[in-house]
């Protein structure tokens, strides 16, 4: 299946999933990725969008634990993600993409152990299936090998579809199984 398909077939699935059975799901997770990132002094996140694992309390709690957060913000000039430092007092304003990103940076170096990457889905081999802007492959190409590239995904986000050669490929999924 092409990735247009793929990312159309999962909204389906997103469409008709039991709100009490996704709410479930999300409890479990959120406690399954407590648990897996509370190993990490520091680790990059992203704001979730409404398609996506909610991220916002999980990232409060991991502050609230001692972990430093970083979070990115996009630069569509040169389409490239910067990653900066958050604290619980770190504000918040929507990009040109809808997307909320950290209204002042501190310019702190990103420097993180892992970092937790947003998808529309995967495949068996731990394919991402991104939005399709490639913002966040470019962005894992230059990451240390030893960086950690973890994703969070629903059950109903595994799926075949034809992915290529540049598609960034996750260490670690956690799921809710």
């Amino acid at each position: 299946m092409n990735k247009e398909d793929a990312r159309s077939e999962i909204k389906r699935r997103l469409s008709i999933l039991n709100q009490s059975e996704k709410e479930k799901e999300t409890k479990i997770l959120f406690s399954n990725a407590i648990e897996y990132f509370g190993k990490y002094n520091s680790i990059a996140s992203y704001v979730s969008l409404s398609d996506e694992f909610p991220t916002e309390e999980f990232n409060k709690l991991l502050i609230e634990k001692g972990t430093e957060v970083f979070l990115p913000k996009v630069n569509l000039s040169i389409k490239q993600l910067d990653f900066f430092s958050i604290d619980s007092s770190t504000e918040y304003k929507k990009n040109s993409l809808g997307i909320n990103e950290p209204k002042f940076t501190k310019a702190k170096k990103a420097s993180f152990e892992a970092i937790l990457i947003p998808m529309i889905g995967f495949s068996e081999s731990y394919k991402r299936l991104g939005r399709g802007g490639g913002f966040y492959d470019r962005y894992a190409k230059k990451l240390n090998e030893r960086i950690i590239k973890i994703g969070i995904a629903y059950k109903y986000q595994k799926i075949k579809f034809d992915d290529q050669e540049f598609d960034m490929k996750f260490d670690q999924i956690i799921m809710s199984d």
